[in-house]
């Protein structure tokens, strides 16, 4: 009896031993972990240091370690498993069948003892198994943890490093076309309403959106002014600077960039002016395009009202030539028969049609005279002698004939 207490509490001193040295060893692979974990950060501050020279080659790299570290680690958890498990059942394996087996002769209630301590140790074994199972899971769960959330970092990282690198590429691109690119040109308003349009959008876009401090872009837009429209601005600068910019653009709106004054001033320009003649194909093309401008920035502005009223198409058919005003009859009575009211879009297409017609070598032909130069010209002369002789002059020979 007392040898059997003796095997059984020699037993639990073992299991306690080898108990021991499970945490041992899980303390150890907790403090390899540990030391991978701080390893990691290592090779990411490394791979920090050098994303700047190529990004790409070091991402490829960090994140094939990071799959090698991950599958050392895994390796060392099994291999360390196996080990386990292989003392695990060469102790099992090698004690207890002795004590058995020295305890034969006992009686009856000796081998239930025995049978109770097997299966106490059966038990013990089964929950050594499942802690170590546990255990491993739980390590392989933290450690994938660790590495995953390393890896996010470590890609935050090189987004971030790689968007700024798109900036920084981006500005010198910008800088780099600057340079090659000739210089801006800065159109100035002198107060004709046709150019306020174009003269806001140039000055918006060289100076408004390039420039931080407003008292400068008052400084600007009074320097790109002048005649009455720097007049009506200069003042301006003894209010604040704010102030002063708002109030000088409202002063160049109110006075030149109203959409009736701007149409009006285009108006005026195919409007006025005599009637061009059949041989000024240059005058036709350019009223022509005087007529597209006022279509554009009439559309832009949606104030067609002044463009197609009829006193206004009236006009500018006056001063085509005599056999463009038979033509536009013939084209605005058609439109008429088909229930169309002609507009100035109709007037403006028919003058750059018939422009274009003019400007053609055959074109400027329209209207010219006939060319009477080559015809013979004769004048008579006093020969010598008492003798009457007639010379004749061409344009292409000269020959002397005597007549008696």
């Amino acid at each position: 009896m007392a040898q059997w207490k003796l095997a059984q509490l020699e037993a639990r001193q073992l299991l306690l031993d080898e108990q021991h040295k499970l945490e041992t060893e899980m303390r150890e692979k907790e403090f390899k972990t540990e030391m991978a974990r701080l390893q990691m950060k290592k090779e990411i501050i490394d791979a920090q240091e050098e994303v700047g020279i190529c990004a790409l080659e070091s991402q490829c790299s960090q994140v094939d370690d990071d799959h090698a570290l991950e599958r050392r680690s895994l390796q060392s958890l099994n291999i360390e498993s196996q080990t386990l498990h292989q003392k695990m059942e060469k102790f099992f394996s090698s004690e207890f069948p002795v004590d058995c087996c020295n305890h034969k002769s006992e009686p009856q209630k000796l081998d239930e003892n025995l049978v109770n301590q097997d299966l106490k140790t059966v038990d013990v074994d089964n929950e050594v198994r499942v802690n170590r199972k546990v255990t491993k899971e739980q390590t392989t769960q933290n450690l994938g943890d660790n590495v995953h959330t390393e890896k996010s970092e470590l890609h935050r990282i090189l987004e971030r490093q790689t968007l700024l690198m798109e900036r920084q590429q981006a500005t010198v691109e910008r800088f780099t076309t600057g340079m090659v690119l000739p210089k801006r040109e800065f159109l100035h308003f002198d107060g004709n309403p046709v150019n306020y349009t174009r003269f806001m959008r140039n000055f918006e876009l060289n100076v408004e959106n390039r420039v931080q401090e407003t008292s400068v872009k008052l400084s600007f837009l009074i320097q790109y002014t002048s005649g009455k429209a720097r007049e009506a601005i200069e003042n301006c600068v003894i209010l604040p600077a704010d102030e002063g910019y708002a109030k000088a653009k409202e002063i160049l709106r109110k006075n030149f960039g109203q959409k009736h004054i701007i149409v009006r001033a285009f108006v005026e320009r195919v409007t006025k002016g005599p009637q061009i003649k059949p041989g000024e194909p240059d005058k036709l093309m350019q009223l022509a395009r005087n007529m597209r401008n006022c279509l554009l920035n009439s559309t832009q502005l949606n104030y067609k009202a002044d463009i197609n009223a009829m006193d206004t198409l009236s006009k500018i058919v006056k001063k085509l030539p005599s056999y463009l005003q038979a033509k536009w009859a013939e084209r605005s009575g058609t439109l008429i028969g088909c229930d169309i009211e002609p507009e100035f879009q109709h007037l403006t297409e028919f003058v750059e049609k018939n422009a274009s017609t003019a400007n053609t070598i055959f074109g400027k032909l329209v209207g010219a005279k006939p060319d009477d130069d080559n015809k013979n010209k004769f004048r008579p002369r006093i020969a010598n002698k008492g003798t009457l002789g007639v010379t004749r002059y061409t344009e292409t020979q000269t020959s002397e004939t005597r007549q008696c």
